[in-house]
């Protein structure tokens, strides 16, 4: 299937959430009224084991039924803890998810089985935008399944009504494609980034690659 370009349907046709996440919670936290659980959940199914998201769900426990924020965390920077905290005030629960994977000085992280290492961001950082079979074979698309599935997982929880996304610069690629994919988001904030990597800066890389005079675009 090399070459092949394949419609979102295609893409998604075998993707499939699992029936239980499997939900692990490493520790749980009280910082005034807000609840903090460290958490991993598993993720797709390969052929040398499972995914293993790693998400962080802070909650005001005041709160018994509120929308909720699914945030994908940055790929260098990772969690932003004040934006949690300022979207909780304002009456969101908020699910942190980790989608770059194996990172050095990172104790807990989303953890891809060797056959998707390519997942991991440190690993593929400077080859963002190399497919040697198909899209359903790259990075984007393992961590659009992280995301799809972090998503199921927020939206199956009993004091969450709706779920929106939202994620700043790079990583707002991948929540542009579940935005595009899955009817379990209700509405998505995506900052700094136009849809394709950040700033067209893919879409430029392919037209450099391809020798296109600038005129022709």
């Amino acid at each position: 299937m090399a070459g092949t370009i394949l419609t979102p349907t295609a893409i998604w046709k075998n993707f499939i959430v699992p029936n239980d996440f499997s939900a692990q919670v490493l520790e749980q936290s009280e910082r005034g009224k807000f609840t903090v659980q460290s958490l991993y959940i598993q993720g797709r199914n390969v052929k040398d084991g499972a995914v293993k998201i790693y998400c962080e769900l802070t909650t005001d426990s005041s709160i018994k039924h509120a929308p909720a924020i699914l945030l994908l965390q940055d790929f260098e920077t990772q969690c932003d803890y004040q934006l949690i905290t300022d979207l909780v005030k304002h009456g969101y629960s908020v699910l942190s998810v980790d989608v770059a994977g194996k990172k050095e000085h990172k104790d807990n992280f989303t953890q891809y089985p060797e056959s998707i290492s390519y997942a991991n961001y440190e690993q593929v950082k400077d080859n963002l935008f190399s497919v040697e079979q198909d899209v359903v074979n790259t990075c984007w698309y393992e961590w659009t399944a992280v995301a799809r599935t972090a998503l199921a997982y927020l939206k199956s929880l009993p004091n969450v009504s709706k779920v929106g996304g939202f994620a700043i610069g790079q990583v707002a690629t991948v929540l542009w494609q579940v935005a595009g994919t899955d009817l379990n988001l209700d509405s998505a904030v995506f900052a700094f980034n136009a849809g394709w990597d950040k700033e067209y800066g893919g879409l430029l890389y392919f037209i450099d690659a391809l020798g296109l005079p600038p005129e022709s675009y």
